[in-house]
């Protein structure tokens, strides 16, 4: 009886550890979707700000916007991600 309990026991510590390793996969999986998805929204974005400067044909005066534009983006998303990790630690 007790060497069945404690093969129980021992199942059930691996499932628990091999559960919380797949929680952190995921959650490591989540972060990198939605770093993808910031950097495609950003992309879209240039794209669209940039086809509209050849169409005006103003390219070489907003060229120095592009930096600009892109920084502002990257600091976006690093508020959002600071945000979503305190958000997630007080679960």
């Amino acid at each position: 009886m007790e060497a069945s309990l404690a093969r129980v026991k021992e199942r059930l510590e691996k499932e628990t550890a091999a559960h919380l390793e797949t929680r952190q996969r995921v959650s490591e999986l989540e972060d990198r979707t939605q770093e993808l998805d910031h950097q495609i929204n950003c992309e879209r974005g240039e794209r669209h700000r940039l086809e509209q400067l050849v169409t005006s044909g103003n390219i070489p005066d907003d060229a120095k916007v592009s930096n600009t534009i892109e920084t502002f983006c990257n600091q976006l998303y690093v508020d959002v991600r600071q945000v979503a990790y305190l958000w997630q630690r007080q679960i």
